[in-house]
């Protein structure tokens, strides 16, 4: 470990606690020099930041939440409606009020936080007035003429108000969501997602591939938006056989730009953060570091 991680841990010793409650006792008793919290309750990770401060630290994790909007079907097939839906949303806001601050709002593309290809602030920024003038364009204006659309969420998701709300206040548009048990949600998703849906995605393994040719190619990808974009699907396509990695990222990055910046077919919300409590005393890299060598080490996890 110190060779490969520049840390000072020769000693590896994994500790299982019933609840974080006693993790978190024993990281105060110094029995343990370090706590996972990337499965903890926010209660539970506002707790050990009330008790132990700064030695809470954030870490990235691999996925996104992100609204999904049906593109082959009105009103969600022009792209003025997606834009000016896009701009009603304060992703700040968003975070605090809702997630209280334990996640990152998603300023930049859907490739998240910490993976290679990541594009910083493409996303489109919040502008309740830039949305106004769109659905006006659009022939919605104040929300005039606006047809019923389907909303569908799954229950507990407690982001469903924010939006819904935002929307009203921003456009004048009324939107109530159906919540369908898992099983339903999963089903209407896979066989026909509704004109909106909440949605999370999470890398199988850290490249832009998984988040964006899995996920939205029109032909290669689960294309739950129903999104054909032969300039999307060509980048995408290309990078697959490209050697080169920074030429590869390039290409994602370009990919990204269309899909969140320019055609709006999602809208990221926010990326995952996890924590981790560390002893000021072991030392270690950067944050993305830590988090792959703390699984490890002298560590108490639960489950």
């Amino acid at each position: 470990f110190e060779e490969r991680f520049g840390s000072n841990i020769a000693r590896l010793e994994c500790t299982v606690y019933a609840d974080y409650d006693a993790a978190l006792d024993a990281y105060g008793r110094d029995e343990v020099d370090a706590v996972s919290l990337l499965n903890a309750s926010p209660e539970s990770i506002l707790r050990a930041k009330a008790r132990y401060g700064e030695e809470v630290l954030a870490i990235p994790r691999l996925s996104m939440l992100y609204v999904n909007f049906r593109n082959d079907q009105p009103p969600f097939d022009d792209r003025r409606v997606r834009q000016a839906f896009a701009h009603c949303i304060d992703k700040e806001r968003l975070v605090a009020e809702v997630f209280q601050g334990l996640r990152q709002p998603a300023s930049g593309g859907f490739v998240p936080l910490g993976m290679s290809g990541h594009s910083p602030g493409i996303a489109v920024p919040y502008d309740p007035e830039r949305a106004r003038e769109l659905m006006a364009e659009a022939g919605f204006k104040n929300g005039r003429g606006f047809p019923p659309v389907s909303w569908v969420a799954a229950p507990g998701e407690s982001v469903v108000n924010f939006l819904r709300e935002a929307w009203e206040r921003c456009l004048g548009v009324s939107l109530e969501a159906e919540a369908l048990d898992f099983g339903s949600f999963m089903k209407q998703l896979m066989e026909d997602p509704a004109n909106l849906m909440l949605l999370g995605w999470g890398a199988d393994f850290p490249d832009p591939a998984n988040i964006l040719r899995t996920t939205f190619h029109s032909s290669g990808g689960h294309n739950t938006p129903r999104w054909v974009n032969e300039q999307f699907d060509s980048l995408t396509d290309r990078a697959e056989s490209v050697i080169d990695n920074e030429e590869r990222m390039a290409l994602y990055q370009r990919a990204d730009a269309i899909l969140v910046a320019e055609e709006t077919s999602v809208v990221p919300l926010t990326y995952a953060e996890g924590s981790i409590l560390i002893k000021p005393r072991v030392q270690t890299g950067e944050a993305p570091t830590i988090a792959m060598s703390l699984r490890s080490t002298r560590l108490a996890e639960t489950d």
